[in-house]
């Protein structure tokens, strides 16, 4: 990466869950230089880092921080650890009642990747609960969930709720006051986005851990490392935090199985995502990676430049969303088959979503209004330079 700045090479430091002695070393001198701390705490915050970077500051350097800064970041990492404690609470109650119905279900991302990279969910930044289940499933889940006080956001007739679930991977469900969020998903990708990581064998594939004293399932190492090369080209990458998550997996990993993650990510159509996952992980943190993992696919684009483009990028701060052409043409980059990326851009314009729902309400008769609907909207919404980006 060229022109880093000393608050950002700092954070390439900390996003890890131990520090080598030259790691520490490097922090130390950073931490003593004249550091925009303001810059460097809301950066920090951008890329959900805070946790870690209060760990490793308190760790290896408190004397060079300023102690209004030393102060903030604890009161951030108590705050976070709490919500995480309870956010794990409300996780093992709802997965107690999916269980006695008979239902089967993964919790992935949130507090339990923490305890998986970092060995703490205290130093991954508190969000969501992500639970996977079976599609045929989804009534008897959201009718346990509005049981425990959760309700669906937003409410959908059923005419847009068989739209949803066709379309999309995943709805969110609000605890009353929205204590907590509950992001029950149904597939891994949604369909504007056509990679297939097929749900039931990421089920067949899961193991369990060890969270707040309870055995939960969640994906297998080898899904859990496609999915997260997935889930940051989703995002176009624009959090270190996922890269990080990447690194640590890998590197608490020594036994991972290669010949499966290769098989995965072919039959997924997301090759290139693995690769540029793995080369991020290789460049930012050190990541050795198999000479396996990162043979050139045929045919396919320089995968090495791309991510030099994307670590550019990284810390760079966008005002507006992206609009759906820059989404396309990174898409283009990214996805295995370049037909999919215009399937998936065709299916952004024309297929209508909870935002266009929530714009006009219309009866069941009229549903295919919203057919036109979406393309108006998309136009009037990109098209007045308005749009901000969003997290």
């Amino acid at each position: 990466m060229t022109d880093l700045r000393p608050e950002h090479e700092l954070l390439l430091c900390i996003a890890r869950k131990t520090l080598d002695d030259r790691l520490s070393r490097r922090l130390r001198t950073l931490a003593g230089t004249n550091l925009d701390w303001d810059h460097l705490v809301k950066t920090a915050a951008n890329h959900r880092l805070l946790p870690l970077l209060y760990t490793q500051l308190k760790a290896h350097c408190p004397e060079n921080v300023p102690q209004p800064v030393l102060e903030e970041l604890k009161t951030d990492f108590l705050d976070n650890s709490r919500c995480s404690l309870y956010l794990v609470r409300e996780l093992l109650s709802t997965l107690s009642r999916f269980q006695s119905h008979g239902l089967k279900a993964l919790t992935f991302k949130g507090p339990v990747l923490g305890a998986m990279v970092y060995g703490d969910l205290g130093l991954r930044s508190a969000g969501d609960l992500d639970i996977l289940i079976e599609r045929r499933d989804f009534v008897r889940a959201k009718d346990i969930l509005q049981s425990a006080g959760y309700q669906m956001e937003p409410q959908l007739s059923q005419s847009q709720q068989t739209a949803h679930l066709s379309f999309h991977c995943e709805i969110q469900f609000f605890q009353e006051h929205q204590v907590s969020v509950i992001d029950l998903h149904w597939e891994l990708t949604p369909q504007n986005f056509p990679t297939n990581l097929d749900p039931l064998g990421v089920f067949s594939r899961s193991k369990k851990i060890s969270l707040g004293g309870k055995d939960v399932a969640t994906f297998g190492n080898e899904d859990l490392l496609l999915y997260l090369c997935m889930h940051g080209a989703k995002h176009y990458w624009s959090r270190l935090e996922w890269i990080a998550s990447i690194a640590e997996l890998m590197r608490g990993e020594e036994e991972l199985d290669w010949k499966l993650i290769l098989q995965l990510a072919r039959k997924a159509k997301a090759e290139v995502m693995l690769r540029l996952g793995l080369i991020l992980a290789r460049d930012l943190f050190a990541i050795e990676i198999p000479l396996t993992a990162l043979e050139t696919i045929p045919g396919k684009r320089n995968l090495e430049q791309h991510a030099r483009q994307i670590e550019e990028e990284l810390f760079r701060e966008r005002a507006t969303l992206l609009s759906q052409w820059e989404m396309f043409r990174l898409n283009l980059q990214f996805m295995d088959r370049k037909r999919d990326a215009v399937l998936g851009l065709a299916r952004s314009l024309l297929t209508p979503t909870i935002s266009d729902w929530r714009m006009v309400t219309l009866p069941a008769s009229l549903y295919p209004l919203y057919y036109l609907l979406r393309p108006l909207r998309l136009m009037a919404k990109y098209g007045s330079g308005q749009a901000r980006r969003q997290d």
